[in-house]
């Protein structure tokens, strides 16, 4: 991802140490799970990762990665046969595990949410939700790392919560100059994934992470797939939302939360 690209005021930053990159699956409706993933990179790593897997797509003739179609052999992945949908899913997994610094993912039951939650009291969206939940990840990395480079966010345009995440940003990020700086924020974008080659890597692990989930929910299947194994890290941090969290939260919206613009 270059500077020019994120329209980040360089007078101001010269040099953006981290970018941090976000996508989301299961927002469909029935979807058991709803998880928003994504990954850190420092930011020259984001660059060599856009080169090397550029080079990978070129080879295989894709316009670019979409983790659903590769799986399951649809769109641009139609004309491929299993294994050779195989060698470019490892060949990203490989970049993946090369070039980023940690992976997180947060997932919640949509249906469980707004039963416990509601939509009463200014509490947000299951998606929001979970989008919270990755910013909490990342800022206690920032902590426990002692980060001290700013990270630039990258999210899809396009997607059904895009709105929504320009919200949650605008009021829980851009409110203050201390937000801001417990996220090392300086900047967020939204951009097609086919120019910000990093997007396809958090297509990758928000599609795994919830098609793992969805499978242990629906089909009682506890075994991840041979490629989520091939993925995910010691260092990774997935969590997955529960009824008691849910309730936590929900007695956090009442009393102390989001009616007290407490984010």
């Amino acid at each position: 991802m270059w500077l020019k690209e994120l329209s980040i005021p360089l007078e101001r930053y010269a040099v953006i140490f981290a970018e941090a990159y976000v996508d989301e699956s299961g927002t469909h409706d029935g979807s058991p799970m709803l998880t928003v993933a994504g990954y850190m990179f420092k930011r020259e790593q984001a660059r060599r990762f856009s080169r090397d897997w550029e080079k990978v797509l070129s080879k295989h003739g894709l316009p670019f990665a979409h983790q659903t179609d590769c799986a399951t052999g649809n769109g641009h992945y139609k004309a491929m046969c299993k294994d050779e949908r195989i060698t470019v899913q490892s060949a990203l997994i490989e970049h993946i595990k090369r070039r980023t610094i940690f992976g997180f993912g947060v997932s919640v039951d949509p249906r469980a949410y707004t039963e416990i939650v509601g939509i009463e009291n200014n509490a947000p969206s299951a998606y929001t939700f979970a989008l919270q939940g990755c910013f909490t990840i990342i800022r206690r990395w920032v902590e426990r790392t002692n980060f001290a480079g700013y990270i630039a966010y990258v999210f899809e345009a396009g997607h059904a919560s895009e709105a929504e995440a320009a919200r949650y940003i605008r009021d829980a990020l851009l409110k203050s100059d201390s937000a801001k700086q417990k996220h090392r924020y300086v900047s967020h974008n939204f951009i097609d994934k086919r120019f910000a080659l990093p997007l396809q890597a958090a297509d990758m692990l928000a599609w795994q992470y919830h098609h793992y989930l969805a499978r242990r929910i629906e089909k009682g299947i506890t075994n991840p797939r041979a490629d989520f194994s091939a993925l995910i890290r010691k260092k990774d941090v997935c969590i997955e939302h529960n009824n008691d969290s849910l309730v936590r939260f929900r007695k956090e919206v009442v009393d102390e939360g989001w009616l007290t613009g407490r984010y």
